[in-house]
């Protein structure tokens, strides 16, 4: 691996990993957590920018949407740690999940843990505290920075998204045409999510319905 990491490489680091042991659980994090204390301290503050950047691109209300089906709710920070999980699993997986939601049918892991894993955003910062010695968390997120356009740009290029995914569904039949396969797997029989006024989740998206608008209005992002 050369000095500057690329994102081949963050994709190959993490195909090892889910090789060899299951997503989420504490033998992926162990083997995670150890090769990338073997990276420079610039790699590890990059890999995390890599990261943040592919979690930037999958949050919208499509992915939401599809989380809140699995999870049959889903919370702002549930969601976080459901992207962390979907990167964790690879780039076919996620490319193939931006494309078209409802392929998480394919994989989503009924009967055992849900797909949530909120250590893989942690790990860039628990290996960089174990390089330095001691804790200096809030100096490896001062360090962190927007990828290069040139990255961003070979990033995006690879990204194609359903064509509903930046819109939520305004009821549940569209819902349902939406994620067909997932919405029958998971059996979930709510409503979309932003239509549960009664709920205590706080979205904290910028398409959340407000109280006094109608639910035929689009929600666009």
């Amino acid at each position: 691996m050369d000095n500057k990491l690329t994102l081949q490489d963050f994709w190959s680091l993490i195909d090892r990993w889910k090789c060899i042991w299951p997503v989420a659980s504490d033998g992926y994090t162990r083997v995670a957590w150890k090769d990338l204390k073997k990276l420079e301290l610039p790699q590890i503050i990059h890999f995390k920018e890599i990261m943040d950047t592919y979690l930037d691109y999958a949050y919208t209300p499509g992915i939401w949407e599809a989380a809140t089906a699995i999870h049959h709710g889903c919370s702002y920070d549930l969601f976080k740690n459901f992207l962390a999980w979907l990167i964790a699993q690879g780039k076919d997986t996620y490319l193939r999940t931006l494309q078209n939601p409802d392929f998480l049918a394919s994989i989503v892991p009924l009967g055992r843990s849900e797909p949530e894993y909120e250590e893989f955003r942690y790990l860039p910062s628990w290996a960089y505290n174990d390089l330095t010695g001691r804790d200096v968390t809030n100096q490896f997120y001062n360090e962190l920075r927007r990828l290069p356009l040139e990255e961003v740009t070979e990033l995006r290029s690879e990204i194609h998204y359903a064509p509903w995914i930046r819109q939520m569904s305004r009821t549940r039949k569209e819902m349902e045409e939406h994620l067909p396969k997932l919405m029958w797997k998971t059996g979930f029989s709510g409503e979309p999510g932003w239509l549960d006024l009664d709920s205590d989740q706080f979205w904290g998206c910028d398409w959340q319905l407000k109280l006094n608008q109608t639910t035929d209005q689009s929600m666009q992002m």
